[in-house]
């Protein structure tokens, strides 16, 4: 596990994978780095982040914390191939700057949130690819997927999702 000044008394731009922009944390981005525990609902804090990437860390479990959904100015949330349980907040729809919502290769359950509809900057939304999907309640696809009106591509695999998506193409 790379933790290159982590936690010491170096300014936090030196910290391994943390990106700053004007003063505050711009971007979080962890793949495969052996982190585990917890995403802590302090992360809340950090309002100017823009990505938070972490992937393919088995070892990082528990929920997502609503704390995270108050992040406004995120453009990329990608946490795959983790060990994330629990439903995802339904506070997901306050992020309504994101243009990516990656989440596939966990164990969340429950319900797609409806506030989903909210995120209509989204290009692209997974919930679950081959590599791994998630233990959502089985069910047809949310309806509140077609308010995405700016959706580019849309990744279901391996989540207990059925149904058709109907289409409408514009040349």
């Amino acid at each position: 596990m790379t933790k290159t000044n982590w936690c010491s008394s170096k300014h936090v731009s030196s910290w391994y994978k943390i990106g700053m922009l004007h003063g505050g944390v711009h971007s979080l981005v962890m793949s495969s780095n052996g982190m585990d525990g917890c995403l802590p609902p302090s992360i809340g804090k950090l309002k100017q982040l823009r990505m938070i990437e972490l992937a393919t860390m088995p070892g990082l479990k528990g929920i997502i914390p609503s704390e995270l959904c108050s992040i406004t100015s995120l453009k990329r949330l990608c946490i795959c191939r983790c060990n994330l349980s629990g439903p995802i907040p339904y506070e997901i729809g306050d992020l309504i700057e994101l243009e990516e919502l990656q989440l596939f290769g966990n164990q969340l359950n429950g319900f797609i949130p409806s506030s989903v509809s909210k995120l209509t900057n989204l290009k692209l939304l997974s919930f679950g690819e081959y590599t791994g999907g998630n233990a959502f309640t089985a069910g047809q696809l949310p309806v509140c997927i077609k308010s995405l009106v700016n959706l580019e591509a849309l990744f279901m695999a391996n989540c207990n999702i059925t149904g058709t998506i109907s289409i409408t193409l514009n040349f």
